[in-house]
């Protein structure tokens, strides 16, 4: 018989731990990228290492 996981309660004992290690990913911006953010100078990132492409309006 095949156990059931729930892929949300592993996902989230996964975050946890990383926030709980400081990992880079669940780190708080800080209230001045908060910001600058509100007027569209941000960054996304999707991996580690490379930015992501962006052509936004912000109205």
């Amino acid at each position: 018989m095949k156990e059931n996981i729930s892929y949300t309660k592993i996902n989230s004992e996964m975050w946890n731990d990383w926030a709980s290690s400081g990992g880079e990913w669940s780190i708080a911006i800080n209230h001045d990228d908060f910001i600058k953010a509100t007027q569209g100078i941000f960054e996304i990132y999707l991996t580690p290492c490379r930015g992501s492409v962006r052509k936004m309006r912000l109205s």
